[in-house]
């Protein structure tokens, strides 16, 4: 058994058509304010042809979560919590552009696309190397099916974004989402280190204290949104992340810290944006990325999936769960229904009142329960090493899987044996969302009393 696929599919590869090429070239040369888009991408060499298009365009670029470009240094003109900005009056006028070309899979933020809406820009063009339709909005003026490479190598060629009228516009443009970026990093960042410096007094994670519930808000000081801050800080070069639907994907797109590392390949389940599934996604993925991922994960995704720590185990695959336990479904409380509370919580939150510590144990994989953001991130970074070092010392091939019976006597109860890891952090639901509001509160405040317009 090699672990060779029984099958091989080449993927035929569409060359841009130099016709519709020229158009954007010309629309391009054009513009006064322009902003790229980047959705999904699926391979380095995409991303890398990207990059280079986006360092010689000179555009604002917001780049979702998927892209691959958040995280990572890109080294261009990255939009940071966009999505927060947004919400502004102010920002939402002054940050309308009269052309967007957008590139790859769709975007997760709901605000882009109605912000989009809101200030449709003359020129709307999509390139995607297939043929599914996206336009949430109905904006888009041009659909271009390529392969993303090839077009991004072919506009570059022939773009000259020159002229003095142009670079002081759009250099203005730049500089206004620059300044607007600028000050929603500093207040998050502000509410991160209050959070972080507040535990100092608290200390010794004991993973064996089964004690620990759910409901004893006085017993963990790690939020929601540290848990995105710190993951997107020390997840390690050349790993992979994948991030589970509802809030861990949003928490990572407004308070992820960007431009701090490199190649991390990001892997998500948007579709219809579920939560079954997502363990055994995020190890198929790990398995086909060949290195080691961090999977984040809400409390019911993580129940929903809990058969899949027997194919961990079993492949030992180098996999750091944080699963975020804040006792059901958060992203309900920011929602309509959160008013009706007659059946919010039963029907909604659903709220189960387990911790994770035995589903580890069962498994036989490591668990770590820490209670303050610096015991997370000690956590956190320990975990990496360990999972980095297995696959170092097992040389893992991209997409192997073993097809062999499961032995239960092959490590005799050894959890070492494992190289994967649960890090469950137990949050609190209301603290989380009080949080949010007044991040989002203040950020905005500050837009729309006119600082960011100021010369």
């Amino acid at each position: 058994i090699t672990g060779a696929p029984h099958t091989i599919y080449s993927i035929p590869v569409k060359l841009p058509d130099m016709e519709a090429a020229g158009r954007v070239r010309e629309i391009i040369n054009s513009a006064s304010t322009g902003l790229l888009s980047v959705g999904r991408l699926t391979c380095d060499e995409d991303r890398q042809a990207v990059s280079d298009f986006a360092g010689k365009l000179g555009w604002p670029v917001y780049a979702d979560i998927t892209s691959g470009f958040r995280l990572g240094s890109f080294g261009t003109n990255i939009i940071k919590h966009f999505d927060q900005e947004l919400l502004s009056s102010a920002v939402n006028k002054a940050a309308a552009p009269d052309t967007v070309i957008h590139i790859g899979g769709p975007i997760t933020s709901k605000r882009y696309a109605q912000f989009l809406s809101q200030n449709r820009p003359q020129n709307y063009i999509v390139i995607k190397p297939d043929s599914t339709r996206y336009d949430p909005v109905y904006a888009v003026t041009e659909f271009i099916e390529a392969d993303i490479s090839h077009f991004c190598n072919a506009v570059s060629s022939v773009i000259s974004c020159s002229g003095s009228r142009f670079n002081e516009q759009m250099q203005d443009f730049r500089n206004f989402y620059g300044k607007s970026a600028a000050k929603a990093q500093e207040i998050i960042e502000r509410y991160f280190k209050n959070e972080f410096n507040s535990d100092n007094n608290i200390s010794g994670t004991n993973t064996s204290d089964t004690r620990i519930s759910v409901t004893d808000k006085n017993k963990c000081l790690v939020s929601e949104i540290s848990v995105a801050r710190i993951v997107s800080r020390h997840i390690p070069d050349n790993s992979a992340l994948f991030l589970s639907s509802s809030m861990p994907i949003r928490d990572m797109e407004l308070y992820g810290d960007s431009g701090l590392k490199r190649n991390i390949g990001v892997g998500t389940n948007r579709g219809a944006s579920g939560i079954d599934g997502i363990i055994s996604s995020a190890a198929g993925f790990c398995a086909g990325a060949g290195k080691p991922c961090t999977v984040i994960a809400g409390d019911i995704a993580f129940i929903h999936d809990l058969n899949s720590l027997s194919f961990i185990k079993k492949e030992k695959l180098p996999l750091v769960i944080i699963v975020i336990n804040n006792n059901g479904g958060g992203i309900f409380d920011f929602l309509p229904i959160s008013t009706c509370k007659g059946i919010f919580e039963k029907y909604f939150v659903a709220p189960h009142g387990f911790n994770f510590k035995g589903a580890a144990s069962d498994f036989g994989i490591s668990y770590f329960m820490p209670k303050t953001c610096s015991e997370f991130e000690s956590a956190y970074k320990a975990t990496c090493i360990k999972a980095a070092r297995s696959v170092n010392t097992n040389s893992m091939s991209t997409g192997l899987i073993s097809k062999g019976p499961i032995n239960n006597n092959s490590d005799n109860g050894n959890q070492a044996a494992c190289p994967a890891t649960i890090i469950e952090v137990v949050t609190d639901r209301q603290h989380n969302l009080t949080l949010r509001k007044k991040i989002k509160k203040e950020i905005i405040d500050w837009l729309n009393s006119g600082g960011v317009l100021e010369k």
